[in-house]
């Protein structure tokens, strides 16, 4: 039997935003807008799924495995973007902060290739910076 590698990489960023608050950019599906889906499907509960449709590119969907004010784990899924599906990654969503600032420490797990790692995470990075340039404007 082969031995595959898997890969990860984790992502931390403090924002300026109360911890308090952050449930609401999960809740009102703030987060997923900046993934760039031209439409969205999702109700941030355990167990429920979700699905953000990229026309013409592909489709990422899966299940919200946790959800609470200071952790979220999605089992990611993704289908088409010229490349090779991928089923059962994983993204978790470490919270913790105060009244003023949140930090954020997002992990995608369970990648089949470094090079599809590489890709999440430039993508990640720019959705974590494009968020966080919305909180600061709010």
């Amino acid at each position: 039997m082969k031995n595959i590698s898997l890969n990860e990489f984790e992502i931390q960023k403090t924002i300026e935003y109360p911890f308090s608050k952050m449930s609401s950019v999960f809740t009102t599906n703030t987060f997923f807008k900046f993934t760039g889906a031209d439409e969205i499907k999702c109700h941030f509960k355990e167990g429920q799924p979700f699905q953000l449709t990229f026309q013409n590119r592909g489709e990422v969907n899966g299940t919200i495995i946790t959800f609470s004010s200071s952790k979220i784990v999605l089992e990611w899924n993704v289908k088409g973007f010229n490349r090779q599906d991928e089923n059962q990654t994983f993204v978790e969503i470490n919270l913790t902060g105060d009244s003023n600032n949140c930090i954020l420490k997002l992990k995608h797990s369970q990648i089949p290739t470094s090079e599809s790692a590489n890709l999440k995470k430039t993508a990640w990075t720019e959705l974590l910076e494009n968020l966080i340039s919305h909180l600061r404007i709010e």
